[in-house]
């Protein structure tokens, strides 16, 4: 009987080793493939916007995707509240659609993905921090008719 013990020990630690290698362990979590466009780097840019009547200039148009951090502010003599938002889509930056008040981006519609806003800005520097993996994206002031009066800048994350 010894004999015989000695034969299935060997059988039981290749059949252990075997199941311990192929994965099968409880702690396993299904993994889910991500798209390259869907990857967020681990850059942190910064991005100066300035807004004025009409006209909104970030100080550059590209960055690596990661942390974004928009400063904003407003040029002391405009007359007009601003804000700022920024939305992920893949229409052109010119052709977003307008909400049914004719005045404002249509922030529900399915091929717009609001990234980031702030409501309120002045000509003390606000910050939006964000994270934005590499895609397209839009700046736009929504105030009332700004947009449609060219208030809005194409961004792209790379």
């Amino acid at each position: 009987m010894m004999g015989g013990m000695k034969r299935i020990i060997p059988i039981v630690l290749v059949l252990v080793a075997t199941a311990s290698s192929c994965g099968g362990g409880q702690d396993e979590q299904p993994r889910q493939a991500e798209g390259p466009t869907d990857r967020i780097g681990s850059a942190t840019s910064t991005v100066s916007v300035i807004e004025d009547d009409y006209t909104l200039t970030p100080d550059q148009s590209s960055v690596p995707s990661g942390t974004v951090i928009f400063e904003v502010s407003v040029v002391p003599d405009a007359t007009r509240p601003h804000d700022l938002s920024v939305y992920r889509t893949d229409l052109p930056p010119g052709r977003l659609p307008i909400g049914t008040d004719g005045v404002h981006v249509d922030v529900t519609h399915e091929r717009l993905e609001v990234i980031g806003h702030l409501s309120s800005v002045s000509e003390q520097p606000q910050t939006l921090r964000t994270e934005l993996a590499p895609g397209n994206y839009v700046l736009v002031c929504n105030s009332e008719n700004h947009y449609l009066k060219g208030m809005w800048a194409a961004f792209d994350v790379t």
